[in-house]
């Protein structure tokens, strides 16, 4: 799961090797942030009608779709497990992964080396609540051969 352009090409090339990697949705996760912050009124009437055309999105894509098919269980989710933290949209990225677990053989979770949002969710258990494997890529501009023979070790055993 990568919330960022700044992932080294590592995506792309895993894509171009073969394996089918989705992304957690930029508008999905705009959509969350939005909806905690709008409170009631006129707000979040808006963000609904914008939920439901996610939610076509979704329906379209099939398959293929990195839209989540229930987004209030992205919340609750994110309220179970994180119901006080606000950094960093760290809420969604937990859910997220908690919701990808579920469907896929393994989930990459990509962020900067800087950041501390990442080990804040590690800290949170998302390693041990997920149903799948999690591997934690921290990246600085330096990934390497030897990351990327920890990543293929990583993908293999997923069976990905």
């Amino acid at each position: 799961m990568s919330l960022t352009s700044l992932n080294e090409g590592i995506l792309e090339q895993l894509e171009y090797e073969g394996i089918q990697c989705h992304r957690a949705p930029l508008s999905e996760m705009m959509l969350f942030l939005w909806k905690e912050a709008s409170g009631n009124g006129k707000a979040a009437e808006l963000l609904k009608s914008w939920e439901k055309q996610l939610s076509l999105v979704h329906n379209r894509l099939g398959s293929r779709s990195s839209f989540s098919a229930d987004f209030a269980a992205l919340q609750k989710c994110a309220d179970q497990y994180l119901a006080d933290y606000s950094g960093a949209n760290g809420r969604y990225r937990y859910a997220k992964a908690m919701e990808m677990g579920e469907k896929h053989s393994g989930i990459l979770m990509m962020a900067p080396r800087y950041e501390n949002t990442a080990m804040v969710l590690n800290m949170r258990g998302l390693h041990d609540h997920c149903q799948a494997p999690v591997y934690d890529l921290s990246l600085d501009g330096d990934f390497d051969e030897a990351g990327w023979e920890k990543l293929k070790s990583f993908l293999y055993y997923c069976e990905v």
